[in-house]
């Protein structure tokens, strides 16, 4: 996944499409005016993209499959997403900022462990809808089934080899390298 340009790093309402967009039309205003006349920064509010995580995941095919050219589309992410840290000491802008880092999600708290060292059903149960919505599309056929299946309450079918590519992922997913829970994570479960 890519990081994002100085502007929508620094947003402070990441998810707040009318924020995104308005920081992304600022950044769109650099690029040349032929560009900027096709204001592509309404299709992407029009298909739900103007959220920070979103744009991190944006590909050039999925900007030509809105419509947009392949030069366009090119130009988008080369000033929406960036995948090396900043070296200029000052900001777009000519404001002083840091290194952009990965900004890490809020945490919360693993949940309590029962005799077995995991999650018990009570512990458990608060996550997984989110856990399921946001690893079963990057899992294998076979590993999503699986998780349906866990998820449903039943016992993890065999053989399921610990460590395989569908394990690493659902616990890179679940504590998220730290122990805890991501936030964004929680915001996939309904209240």
């Amino acid at each position: 996944m890519q990081g994002v340009c100085g502007e929508l790093e620094r947003c402070r309402t990441p998810d707040e499409q009318d924020e995104v967009e308005k920081l992304i039309k600022k950044v769109f205003a650099k690029l040349p005016e032929d560009f900027k006349e096709a204001e592509h920064e309404k299709a992407l509010r029009a298909n739900g993209l103007c959220r920070v995580r979103c744009i991190k995941r944006l590909t050039q095919k999925m900007l030509e499959d809105l419509g947009i050219s392949m030069g366009d589309a090119m130009m988008i992410l080369d000033v929406l997403q960036d995948d090396s840290p900043s070296t200029d000491p000052q900001g777009a802008a000519g404001e002083p900022h840091s290194v952009n880092k990965p900004r890490r999600p809020e945490m919360r708290p693993f949940p309590k462990c029962g005799a077995t060292r995991y999650p018990d059903l009570e512990g458990w149960s608060v996550y997984k809808t989110g856990l399921g919505l946001r690893a079963t599309p990057e899992m294998t056929a076979k590993g999503a089934a699986a998780l349906k299946l866990v998820l449903g309450g039943d016992e993890v079918p065999g053989p399921w080899a610990d460590g395989c590519d569908d394990d690493v992922l659902l616990f890179t997913v679940l504590v998220n390298g730290a122990g805890a829970m991501p936030d964004d994570l929680l915001r996939l479960v309904p209240k």
